[in-house]
């Protein structure tokens, strides 16, 4: 479930779930309005804090993210961290997390067997 669907739903204030999880309210403003990505301990945190029930990158990640953002290049340095294993990548050239044409031979920081 995404992050703000949960809030949404639960009718949880983003002030009082950064309290639940420990984190700083300025910490969960940044990621819901997708200027951060979270840690991941703050990913652990928000997990914990939900029942589990927002768990995912991808539930944390509001919108498609620009490859400069993600440092994203079209040729990875090594062979087993290359888009086309990635868990994100959507054949032929695209990605659930990243904007614009991605090359199955690309990285970013998002990777993710």
């Amino acid at each position: 479930m995404k992050l703000a669907d949960y809030l949404a739903s639960t009718g949880t204030r983003p002030y009082h779930l950064a309290l639940a999880a420990g984190l700083p309210a300025s910490s969960m403003h940044r990621i819901l309005t997708g200027q951060r990505t979270p840690s991941f301990k703050a990913m652990q945190a928000i997990s914990k804090a939900t029942g589990g029930k927002v768990s995912k990158i991808e539930d944390f990640i509001m919108a498609k993210r620009t490859k400069a953002s993600v440092n994203y290049t079209d040729k990875a340095s090594m062979q087993n961290s290359r888009c086309d294993a990635c868990r994100h990548f959507t054949k032929p050239r695209g990605c659930k997390l990243v904007e614009g044409d991605i090359s199955p031979g690309g990285w970013c920081k998002l990777f993710e067997r």
